[in-house]
């Protein structure tokens, strides 16, 4: 059944119960879908499960997909959500003390430097890509289909499905551009291509398939909380589509309405990546494991302006750095107008999610801060630290893009 289409498949399972038409599927799309898992859990157990619980939930709802579903894309989405659901529930329950985006114990160790820049925060630039975007992005790199087959799979011209990928690119270049990681749209597409995807266990396919069929009968507890937790989210997907199109008909003929205005929020809240990354990233580390992970020298790059409220990203040609050890932090940054360097430092404490810093030494304007204990929430994700002011200063908002690797 190797040469026939997804469409058909599904089609022949949901009306005769083909287990082959199924166990088909599975194995023609269990190394994207586990990919993905890996990625948000950094964990072989948990990936299992949500691998095993994505196939399940294809089980369940596949006489429910459209003829124009593009089944890699759809599952693709339907990990992301299983996974993100997985991360909640995960940082709820245990707060297990885990670093973010580490690299899962079955992969193999990917030596290529941009990757390992691109894989933390992949999913998270493939999310705010459209759903036509994804799903050209997801088949051309992800499953490694020519244009002409990408356009066959969505059912448009050749040129079209070329558009898209590009667009999708250069969406992802500028995503990834803001964080500090500098790429071209072929370099980024090189990547996809070569490392998005990695082999699955052995097993696990038989597993899934077995578990899928079965319609979740033989799936373990962890697994059937997993369907329930993507299952509401897929259905509150459908919902807030529903509300924001209509919202968008209403605002058309000049009425605003709550729905809008909540979409609206939330995409003013992406235009800030400190803020949605607070708003996204639970805190996960030990005050030690923090200490680790902000070691090092970061250069600033973007901020929210105190004059206008807006997160803007700095002049790559800016000089202003911070440097930690495991116990004490500096700044330095020259000051075009005086031309002087300024400076501070002295120790910091960690609890929680909170770094006080106290300014026990500091030259130039800096002065008038000797003394004062400043406290901030921070997030450190892969090769960018985010902190946010709180007391006396709750409006600084900075990212900060390591510079000693």
């Amino acid at each position: 059944m190797t040469d026939v289409s997804d469409a058909w498949l599904l089609e022949r399972f949901v009306r005769n119960g083909s287990e082959d038409a199924f166990a088909t599927l599975v194995e023609r799309h269990i190394a994207l879908v586990h990919s993905v898992a890996v990625r948000h859990t950094s964990d072989p157990h948990h990936a299992k499960d949500i691998t095993q619980a994505v196939f399940i939930i294809l089980a369940r709802k596949a006489g429910k997909l459209g003829r124009k579903t593009v089944l890699p894309g759809w599952l693709y989405y339907t990990t992301r959500l299983t996974a993100a659901n997985w991360q909640r529930a995960e940082a709820r329950r245990t707060r297990r003390e885990q670093e973010a985006f580490m690299q899962s114990t079955t992969e193999e160790p990917i030596t290529d430097s941009l990757w390992q820049e691109l894989r933390p925060q992949l999913d998270q630039a493939m999310a705010g890509l459209g759903t036509d975007e994804r799903d050209a992005l997801v088949l051309r790199f992800f499953q490694n289909q020519s244009i002409a087959e990408v356009g066959q799979s969505l059912g448009v011209a050749e040129n079209t499905a070329q558009k898209r990928v590009g667009r999708a690119l250069e969406k992802m270049r500028r995503f990834f551009a803001s964080r500090g990681v500098d790429s071209t749209s072929a370099g980024i597409a090189k990547a996809l291509s070569a490392c998005s995807v990695q082999c699955v266990p052995v097993g696990l396919a038989k597993l899934v398939c077995s578990g899928a069929l079965a319609k979740g009968a033989t799936a373990s507890a962890s697994t059937l909380t997993l369907i329930k937790g993507a299952l509401k989210i897929m259905a509150w997907t459908k919902v807030k589509t529903a509300i924001v199109a209509g919202a968008v008909v209403l605002f058309a003929a000049g009425t605003t309405t709550v729905a809008l205005k909540e979409y609206a929020a939330h995409r003013a809240q992406q235009a800030n990546p400190v803020e949605y990354n607070f708003q996204h990233t639970p805190m996960t580390l030990t005050a030690e494991q923090l200490r680790m992970a902000l070691a090092g020298q970061w250069k600033l790059v973007g901020a929210k302006s105190i004059k206008t409220g807006k997160f803007v990203a700095l002049d790559p040609h800016n000089q202003f750095f911070k440097t930690f050890t495991l116990t004490n932090w500096a700044t330095t940054n020259y000051d075009s107008n005086s031309n002087l360097v300024n400076s501070a430092g002295g120790p910091y404490t960690v609890s929680g999610d909170v770094s006080t810093e106290t300014i026990e030494t500091a030259t130039g304007s800096k002065r008038q801060f000797l003394g004062a204990h400043v406290p901030y929430r921070v997030r450190v994700i892969g090769k960018d630290y985010y902190q946010m002011g709180m007391g006396p200063a709750p409006a600084i908002e900075q990212q900060w893009h390591r510079v000693d690797e």
